[in-house]
């Protein structure tokens, strides 16, 4: 428990999508910051075991995965799922020159507008990977802030506790930094409307919901 302990202190962001919500069953599903550095530690094989956790969805860029790789050894007793939101080997900079987008929406409008068959892939294995699951980018803060906020969405979370959760990250989060956000689901009919038109089927949607909520 001490190791655990230890983890939680190191590793920036890990906590439960149902601390601010009760719409989401509890340890289903846990966020993070990315936990590659830390995969040699004793520090993380206790937060694997204390958790449980058997999947690990990671949402980094391949430059990032490559810098920063888990040990076979790490996850040789989970799942290890690599979604991220790029088809190509481009960083965040490259992305932000290449693809249109208005600059006070920035990174929360490119995710939704531009990714959306890497978020139906994120969605279906929602509904196959064993649980519990953490979902991570690098400072679990974008990209899987993002994730988070459709997931709990399509649970009927409410968005004052989606922020409540978001702004719990810390570092540059803000209500206004996600307003964009917002902003295309509501555009697009609401969350449902929205994940539909990433090519999931209803059928997928409501799998999430049976599993997830509560």
């Amino acid at each position: 428990m001490q190791d655990v302990e230890t983890a939680l202190d190191k590793i920036p962001n890990y906590r439960d999508l149902a601390k601010y919500t009760s719409m989401i069953k509890p340890r289903m599903i846990y966020r993070s910051s990315h936990l590659a550095p830390h995969c040699s530690e004793d520090y993380f094989c206790e937060l694997i075991e204390g958790f449980e956790i058997k999947t690990i969805i990671d949402l980094r860029w391949p430059t990032e995965t490559n810098r920063f790789p888990y040990s076979e050894e790490s996850i040789q007793n989970i799942s290890y799922v690599n979604a991220p939101l790029l088809d190509t080997l481009l960083n965040k900079k490259d992305v932000t020159r290449f693809i249109p987008f208005n600059e006070k929406g920035g990174f929360y409008e490119i995710i939704p507008k531009y990714f959306k068959s890497q978020i139906k892939s994120i969605f279906e294995q929602l509904v196959f990977v064993e649980t519990p699951i953490v979902i991570h980018c690098w400072s679990g803060k974008d990209r899987t802030g993002m994730i988070v906020a459709l997931i709990l969405l399509l649970l009927d979370t409410s968005e004052e506790e989606i922020l409540e959760d978001y702004l719990a990250t810390g570092l540059t989060t803000s209500k206004e930094k996600i307003q964009p956000f917002f902003n295309i689901i509501a555009r697009n009919g609401g969350i449902r409307n929205y994940l539909t038109s990433t090519g999931l089927t209803n059928t997928v949607l409501s799998q999430v919901i049976r599993k997830y909520s509560k």
